[in-house]
């Protein structure tokens, strides 16, 4: 298992992360090995490698391995974000730490010596056990992603990502030249969909995920055999605010009515409990959040 993380998130996404990787743990084990690339703040101007040195003890006390992650690309990135962002059609581009974060995962060859990772978004819980075994004997060559909207049928999503690490590897400098090129294009080339997803999407040739890996709170119905629930879309605490009555941002009011016109709102209350049940044991976590 491996996740990213980069110090200029926002607390909820740090919190929703300790839940996800909580969830590893229970559903797991202690022995399952987490991963993660962890780019530490230097805009903090701390003298110390990392800002957070209690979420960084945090993460060693759930035995997950660091990776110190400086990406070679955050300028070009951020610069693309400012340039080409709209954040009133992805939350990714309304602040640096979320761009950062997801476009860490396009490194992950060049920190994990093995041959297959399965990598997990900040905002997914993992529901029941698995192992490699559930993933069939048909398993990607390349990289496999899951459907997005509930009767898709091509792999689009990349919150939950079954990735060959050698061919990654192998294809990454054509990778980040297929990048380059549209990153510099003034917006005449564009990749398919949001950020590094669309850039994978864009350029290799996606194997499809099975549903039940990466699970939507908006789906009308839920896989008896899901294993993982990914909160693609609206967050817990912006399911919360809905529940309750309150008025979302524009964007999420947009998300919500949409869901309320085909009638998807139906499991939004079954999923806060399977992502509550998460920290379950840590209620200061559950209540920082809510804040």
């Amino acid at each position: 298992i491996v996740y990213t993380y980069t110090e200029r998130s926002d607390v909820k996404g740090k919190i929703m992360l300790q839940a996800s990787i909580m969830s590893v743990r229970k559903r797991l084990g202690d022995h399952q090995p987490i991963h993660i690339l962890y780019h530490g703040d230097k805009k903090a101007k701390t003298g110390r490698q990392y800002k957070d040195c209690d979420f960084v003890q945090w993460l060693k006390h759930h035995n997950v391995v660091l990776h110190p992650h400086d990406p070679k690309w955050l300028y070009m990135i951020e610069q693309y974000r400012l340039r080409e962002g709209d954040p009133s059609k992805s939350h990714l581009f309304a602040h640096d730490g979320n761009f950062i974060g997801t476009w860490q995962r396009v490194d992950i060859p060049d920190f994990l010596e093995c041959e297959y990772v399965l990598y997990l978004d900040a905002d997914t819980v993992v529901h029941k056990p698995f192992s490699m075994a559930d993933f069939t004997s048909r398993i990607t060559g390349t990289i496999a992603f899951a459907i997005e909207g509930e009767t898709d049928m091509i792999p689009w999503n990349a919150g939950v990502a079954l990735m060959n690490v050698p061919h990654l590897r192998e294809t990454k400098k054509t990778f980040f030249r297929y990048i380059r090129r549209v990153m510099y294009s003034n917006g005449k080339l564009e990749f398919p969909s949001v950020a590094d997803q669309g850039a994978y999407n864009g350029f290799y040739r996606l194997n499809k995920l099975q549903t039940k890996f990466n699970v939507k709170p908006y789906y009308n119905h839920y896989d008896k055999d899901m294993r993982i629930l990914h909160f693609q879309g609206p967050k817990p605490y912006e399911i919360l605010e809905y529940l309750a009555g309150k008025q979302p941002t524009p964007l999420m009011g947009k998300v919500f009515e949409n869901l309320e016109e085909q009638h998807r709102t139906n499991n939004l209350c079954f999923s806060i409990k399977i992502w509550s049940d998460a920290l379950v044991d840590k209620p200061h976590l559950v209540r920082e959040y809510c804040e």
